[in-house]
């Protein structure tokens, strides 16, 4: 709540811009500025800050006349003062090690190493189109870049992937097979799924995930990796975590970014469309 957001803005600056320490070098007191546990760090404290400020207001029991003195000063000064302890003797030192120790495997593992995580973060990313394992890829995603450590582009790519996959399979349908493989009303929600899609919106290829999530879902999370690596692969790279049409021009190597979402995108319409007319022939799927 509101009695802990002082001490998670402070947190949240320290996890940057860590307080120096006094340290003895070559015989003489300096100070020197550890390594920051950003992205990592601000997590960390993030919670921890949140259970103990849920944690005081429990235990600390007053008046009803000092309530506002309670919530307002007592708490957030207590947590604020637990949050610099905790972030220069506890978590910098330890969110430091993990992202340098982070960041020395996937550099030393070179190209393979950005395959392995470009695989990783695109599955994750178009996983439940905007849920939980979706937000928790983006975390470590955008805390790569911001550190420039590793690009984003496998994640902006699979952010929209499914979403203009399966509206393109609403368009091209007749054309493949020569007839309808949907109910008239996705007609309509394909179309708004590709146009949220170019938005940076993932959101518009829920109601086909829904229908039959035991294809589609597997179908999108495996195509967009393929997507995602092919475009990776070629050299396309890009830094700015945004995955809608207005960012493309900041991205490095545009056309192997779209050679990419395009590979992804038409293999998801195209055994989409194949798989739905089969179910139709078999009688095992009824269009209305």
């Amino acid at each position: 709540g509101k009695t802990a957001l002082i001490a998670g803005f402070i947190g949240g600056y320290v996890a940057n811009n860590p307080i120096s320490k006094m340290e003895l070098v070559d015989g003489t007191w300096q100070a020197v500025s550890p390594v920051p546990s950003g992205f990592l760090g601000g997590i960390i404290i993030a919670f921890a800050v949140g259970y103990l400020v849920k944690w005081l207001n429990e235990k600390i029991q007053v008046s009803h006349n000092w309530l506002a003195f309670k919530s307002t000063f007592l708490i957030p000064l207590l947590a604020a003062l637990f949050t610099l302890i905790a972030m220069i003797y506890i978590v910098t030192p330890i969110g430091g090690a993990l992202n340098n120790g982070i960041k020395s495997i996937l550099q030393s593992a070179g190209k393979t190493g950005e395959m392995v995580y470009a695989v990783i973060l695109s599955a994750t990313t178009a996983f439940d189109l905007g849920g939980p394992v979706n937000k928790a890829a983006g975390f470590v995603a955008t805390a790569f870049t911001i550190e420039r450590t590793l690009p984003i582009t496998a994640r902006v790519i699979s952010i929209v992937t499914p979403s203009i996959g399966l509206g393109l399979s609403t368009i091209i349908d007749q054309k493949l097979v020569g007839r309808r493989v949907y109910d008239k009303q996705f007609y309509q929600a394909g179309k708004t799924s590709i146009f949220l899609a170019f938005m940076g919106i993932s959101e518009g290829a829920i109601p086909f995930a829904l229908e039959r999530p035991g294809f589609v879902i597997p179908l999108y999370v495996i195509c967009s990796v393929i997507g995602s690596v092919t475009a990776v692969s070629l050299g396309a790279v890009q830094w700015f975590p945004e995955s809608a049409v207005w960012a493309w021009p900041l991205i490095d190597g545009i056309i192997p970014y779209i050679i990419g979402l395009a590979v992804g995108s038409i293999l998801i319409a195209v055994i989409n469309v194949f798989y739905r007319n089969r179910l139709i022939e078999k009688g095992k799927l009824q269009v209305f």
